[in-house]
């Protein structure tokens, strides 16, 4: 054994290969050790440089370089190549040839441990990222149920207390004050009457938003028609349209149809009508319209009342958010009442959109899918 075969040996045993580049870029292999660790058959004595290589593709400036005797490397580091038994991972250099320079040396160092190592570190990596974004949405889910549950208990001691305080208050002037006219008891009584209807609507939506963050809620979807819809909720506040002398215009035409579960759909409506009444001043106008695209039904409810500021529409279903503010008429509520339209509507596979302008009005867009909801 001569000392190249020697040192052939001894790279080989190392896992180092090498061959040499000629100036017509192509290859000689000193033996097939090479080509057999590439998995690569081709012919030994010469072969293209950038088929047994092609991560050497677009340098070839580079190499002629090292080509013309000029000092210089070329390195690409763990190269990721998969052999059909196996994935194989090497460092590919390419640097002047001592022995002939007008020829340069292509080696080729096995790293497929280390390869496989930062495959490894990688995967666990990126298994400690996924566990982060998962413990990330349960802390989320964790911080949503805990407003979720806040939100409950406020309603409870606040937004129900109070009206209720407020009846026993007017049943006890009632019941100190014998001597009250007919005015005067009537007056009391249209309180009473405000307040009761208050508490029941209040009571309504908190049993339903109870019920469907348990998912105890029935989602039957069904053909309706929007016209009809539209004016039975209208039909419900007739007498509060009355009393705030609000001119209200259903432009919905007959017939069109709409996929929806009827009550989740009834109260989406009802809640947006009931918010559009309760922030419009008296003697103002509301309109209830239509329009549609090759996706969506879009029942539009347009007010020409208070209006809103972009902050508080950013917030508006917002359950750790959500506040009431008192109507043009002094009207109380909850404000619970859009968060369970945009759940609704969520189910419906739906949306909610808001455009509000301070002091001019507001226009709530409630669009449903044609055809299936879901």
């Amino acid at each position: 054994m001569n000392c190249q075969d020697i040192g052939d040996f001894i790279l080989s045993r190392n896992n180092i290969f090498y061959a040499i580049i000629k100036d017509d870029f192509s290859l000689v292999f000193p033996d097939n050790s090479l080509l057999s660790y590439l998995g690569v058959d081709i012919p030994q004595d010469s072969s293209s440089l950038e088929n047994v290589f092609p991560e050497l593709f677009g340098m070839d400036e580079e190499i002629q370089d090292i080509l013309n005797g000029n000092n210089g490397e070329i390195t690409i580091p763990l190269i990721n190549r998969k052999l059909p038994d196996k994935t194989i991972f090497f460092d590919l250099s390419v640097l002047n040839n001592p022995a002939d320079r007008k020829t340069a040396l292509l080696v080729v160092k096995d790293t497929t441990l280390i390869g496989e190592d930062i495959q490894k570190l990688q995967q666990s990596r990126n298994d400690v990222d996924l566990l982060q974004k998962q413990i990330n949405k349960i802390n989320e889910e964790l911080k949503e149920s805990n407003a979720t549950k806040d939100k409950f208990f406020s309603i409870i001691a606040h937004d129900l207390r109070s009206p209720i305080s407020s009846c026993i208050s007017y049943l006890d002037l009632l019941n100190h004050h014998k001597e009250f006219s007919e005015q005067q008891k009537n007056n009391v009584y249209l309180n009473l009457n405000k307040y009761l209807k208050n508490t029941l609507s209040l009571l309504e939506n908190l049993l339903l938003w109870a019920r469907s963050q348990k998912e105890l809620l029935n989602f039957e979807i069904s053909d309706f028609d929007l016209y009809g819809i539209a004016l039975e909720n209208v039909e419900i506040f007739q007498n509060n349209l009355n009393q705030k002398n609000i001119q209200i215009s259903n432009n919905i035409p007959e017939g069109v149809i709409v996929n929806v579960d009827y009550e989740m759909f009834n109260t989406i409506v009802r809640n947006i009508l009931s918010n559009a009444i309760k922030f419009t001043k008296s003697g103002g106008k509301i309109i209830i319209d239509y329009s549609s695209n090759d996706e969506f039904h879009n029942l539009i409810i347009i007010d020409n009342g208070i209006g809103m500021e972009q902050a508080k529409i950013d917030n508006l279903f917002k359950i750790d958010k959500v506040s009431s503010t008192p109507g043009t008429n002094g009207e109380m509520g909850s404000g619970l009442g859009l968060t369970l339209c945009h759940e609704f509507i969520k189910k419906h596979n739906g949306n909610i959109s808001v455009e509000s302008e301070l002091n001019v009005g507001t226009k709530f867009i409630i669009s449903i899918p044609k055809g299936k909801s879901v």
